[in-house]
């Protein structure tokens, strides 16, 4: 990570620390005020490419937009804009890079699908990143390998079809070939449903659609710190922070049923009770002992 990155994760992290302390202050501030009032510690976040006076504006005409963005707290408002900031990204409709998202009277940064390409293709190492969703009437192959391509064809008919699916192209700096993914409906209605609020894939469907391929393609691609944190902050919205820790809840869960599956193989009686720390070595070692008394008993029936 770049001194400059560093610099702007922690003037954002001061800047946050100040709402909490000015809490109640925030709330009686305009919410234009409050973005002119720290106007100079926030562009001390914007990348170049921003402009402070744009950014401001970009945010105001978001939340005067959108009703429900007005009864949310102004807190919670300036903290998704420091988000925002910090990622290098604005709220301005015609670029799509970024939304604020209302969620319980609670404002939250969500960067778009455009926002994740222009984070990718600043890195310098990303030529271009395409979207695309595919209907019913559409003609459209997909072929993986070691000569990827995909060939669609939209109709013109006025009635496209139901949706079927989005695919995700990306050109790395003198790559000799794309990468490629897609989705099928099925997977993308999965993951809408994680989501902590349909707000955006009831507004925005299409716009959803597109980023969530986009991200899978990701995953193959150049990562920066700006892309990373833009990643965090719509994980944290799609619901998929708690995903993670109920992965994590049931990879702990198949270890134990493994273990007691071992356990009954070897023929050992034995109880596991579940303990505050889930400790797996603890399993480990029981299991062991199971089987070592097996053995051992095994021995004095010869």
């Amino acid at each position: 990570m770049d001194d400059k990155m560093v610099e702007r994760e922690q003037m954002a992290l001061k800047l946050r620390n100040d709402s909490f302390i000015l809490d109640t202050q925030l709330e009686e501030l305009a919410f234009q005020q409050i973005l002119e009032e720290k106007a100079k510690k926030i562009e001390q976040l914007l990348p170049h490419q921003l402009n402070i006076g744009h950014f401001i504006a970009s945010a105001i005409v978001a939340v005067n937009r959108n009703p429900k963005l007005l009864e949310c707290t102004k807190k919670s408002l300036f903290l998704a804009c420091i988000d925002a900031a910090e990622v290098g990204l604005d709220f301005s409709r015609s670029k799509g890079w970024a939304y604020l998202v209302p969620y319980k009277e609670q404002a939250t940064f969500m960067p778009g699908y455009r926002g994740l390409i222009e984070l990718s293709m600043r890195t310098g190492k990303v030529e271009t990143i395409e979207a695309h969703l595919v209907y019913q009437h559409d003609t459209f192959t997909i072929e993986y390998g070691t000569n990827p391509h995909i060939a669609h064809i939209v109709t013109y008919m006025d009635v496209r079809g139901a949706f079927i699916g989005a695919y995700a192209v990306g050109w790395l700096v003198g790559a000799r070939f794309p990468l490629i993914d897609y989705m099928h409906d099925e997977e993308l209605k999965k993951i809408s449903l994680r989501a902590k609020t349909d707000y955006i894939w009831k507004s925005d469907t299409g716009e959803m659609r597109r980023k969530t391929v986009i991200r899978r393609l990701m995953k193959y691609m150049p990562i920066s710190p700006a892309i990373e944190r833009a990643l965090d902050f719509d994980n944290r919205i799609a619901g998929l922070k708690e995903i993670e820790e109920q992965e994590a809840q049931k990879t702990l869960a198949e270890k134990m049923e493994e273990k007691m599956k071992i356990i009954t193989e070897s023929g050992g009686q034995i109880t596991i009770e579940k303990t505050s720390k889930n400790d797996d070595s603890e399993l480990d070692k029981k299991v062991k002992d199971a089987q070592d008394e097996h053995k051992q008993e095994q021995g004095r029936e010869t």
